[in-house]
């Protein structure tokens, strides 16, 4: 009870209130280098929030998360660890350097899959409307019969 109540006090104020103080004295500053740590951690800790909210419902089920993600923040907050740095090179860049057309590519293929498999299903309730459950079992059942013997024969001349 009493960690829940800190951990809402605590939470924010370092991964918030602390890297907006600091942003605000690089800017002041006119900080090329401290400006560009901030801006990793910015990008970095709004990437961990957008996870964080994408699997809330599967986060709720570890009663751990709110203790790892405190950590979490610590270790991309802190520059003696340069866990933004570090989150940014590894993970971000190498995403990013991905061509966006085989992220495309696979959408599409799924996409297609998807959509046979609909007009797949439709089609089998077609048929089962115009001749009847039975005429449909009968049809999968010869299917499988045929394509076994396809698949022995096939085996036999190979063999």
């Amino acid at each position: 009870m009493v960690y829940n109540s800190i951990y809402k006090v605590l939470l924010p104020l370092l991964a918030l209130g602390y890297p907006l103080c600091a942003s605000i004295k690089a800017i002041e500053a006119n900080s090329v280098s401290g400006t560009k740590k901030l801006n990793t951690y910015w990008v970095v800790f709004s990437l961990v929030l957008f996870f964080e909210h994408a699997f809330v419902k599967f986060l709720r089920w570890f009663p751990f998360w709110p203790y790892l993600r405190l950590m979490i923040v610590c270790w991309l907050l802190i520059p003696d660890f340069g866990g933004a740095s570090y989150v940014y090179k590894h993970l971000i860049c190498s995403g990013l350097s991905l061509d966006p057309q085989i992220l495309i590519n696979w959408f599409n293929k799924r996409m297609e899959s998807s959509f046979k498999r609909q007009k797949l299903a439709a089609e089998m309730e077609r048929f089962v409307k115009e001749v009847g459950a039975e005429a449909l079992e009968k049809l999968v059942n010869f299917l499988m019969h045929s394509s076994q013997y396809m698949i022995i024969s096939t085996y036999s001349e190979h063999y």
